[in-house]
This record gives C-alpha cells, sequence and structure tokens, in this order.
C-alpha cells in the first residue's frame, strides 16, 4: 500500500527515487505558509517568516485551497518566470468552515461554485440536507462535508447581498435586544441641534 502510493507520488512529480530511498525532486524545497487567491484563479503562497518570498501556485496545482488557508507547497525556486513557483502538497488547516457560492446542477446532480476557489472549478455536493435550491442561488456549503447549510436567495433578492457580506467576514447578522432596544430608543431622541 505503502509503495503504491510513493509510485504515485513519484508519477506526480512530488517524490524521486533513487535505489531504494524515496526523495524530495531535486531543486525543489518545501515551506509553509498562507495561501492567496486572485480572479482568474492562481495564487501565492506568502511563506512563514518571508524566507523565499512568495510562491506562485497556478490554479491546476491548487489541490482545492482557498485563500487564507495554511498550506504546505512544494516549490522550486526558479519556476518558468524565474521566480518560486509551487504546487500544494497539503492543506494544514482550512480558514473557512463555510463557503459562498452559486448553486449548480449538472446531469440533474446538485454542484457548487465556490466565490473564492482559486482554479473557479464546480464542486460536486455531498447533500442537500432537505434544502431545494434554484441554480443561480446564493447557498452556504460546510467545506468538510461538503454538505448544504442554508440557501441565501438569488443575488438580486433583497437582504442578500447584506447576508453574503456578513457571512464572508464574520460579522453579526443578528444584534443582541439591549442593543436593539437602546437603537430603536436612539431613534426616537431628536437630533442636537447646535
Amino acid at each position: 500500500k505503502i509503495e503504491a502510493r510513493l509510485r504515485e507520488l513519484g508519477g506526480q512529480g512530488l517524490v524521486r527515487r533513487v535505489k531504494t530511498r524515496h526523495l524530495l525532486p531535486l531543486e525543489s524545497d518545501v515551506a509553509r505558509g498562507r495561501f492567496q487567491t486572485f480572479g482568474r484563479g492562481f495564487g501565492f503562497v506568502l511563506v512563514e517568516g518571508g524566507g523565499s518570498g512568495d510562491i506562485y501556485v497556478p490554479a491546476r496545482l491548487a489541490k482545492g485551497a482557498m485563500s487564507g488557508d495554511e498550506v504546505e507547497v512544494l516549490f522550486r525556486p526558479r519556476g518558468r518566470t524565474g521566480r518560486p513557483e509551487g504546487r500544494i502538497v497539503r492543506i494544514l488547516r482550512k480558514e473557512r468552515k463555510q463557503l459562498l457560492g452559486f448553486y449548480r446542477e449538472r446531469d440533474g446532480r446538485p454542484h457548487f461554485a465556490p466565490f473564492d476557489a482559486a482554479g473557479g472549478e464546480e464542486i460536486a455536493l455531498g447533500s442537500l440536507h432537505g434544502l431545494y435550491p434554484k441554480p443561480g442561488m446564493i447557498v452556504s456549503v460546510d467545506r468538510t462535508g461538503l454538505a448544504l447549510t442554508a440557501i441565501l436567495g438569488f443575488p438580486e433578492d433583497a437582504g442578500v447581498d447584506a447576508q453574503v457580506v456578513a457571512r464572508r467576514y464574520g460579522l453579526a447578522e443578528a444584534f443582541p435586544s439591549e442593543v436593539m432596544a437602546e437603537a430603536e430608543a436612539a431613534a426616537g431622541r431628536p437630533d442636537d441641534e447646535s
């Protein structure tokens, strides 16, 4: 089982075999850092401590990492452009537990197009949890089990934009009753005219 996995890793260029030992590829290194994606799908790993600078990662080699994830990257100090370039080997810590994006259907099966995916690819959903979204609706999905957790609505629906911003940046969607009471009391007071 281990030998099969090592052969698979060798085929991906992640290890090389020298006699009876398995080693990292020549002219490569491993670093840890935070992954940041950009609109076209590619991203950069911002290395902890900044030792080797930012490492470019093409979308096809991001391995499902999303912006903010702590990752381990296998890289060459001089890629095609002369700058460090690599591929994500492991996601060490997922920044977000919930993902937002568009609900889609492909061949009658539920899919999800996350806002923050590196490659912009659609992901097959594991479960709808009894929810019935329509294609094009904005939904929230549990990243670990790929299960639908909430339907926010169509992008043009009232209040959906505020919900997206609140969930995306971890803002409170509701306020405690004391805060609401104080806001209502303040709304009834006339402004000071000075």
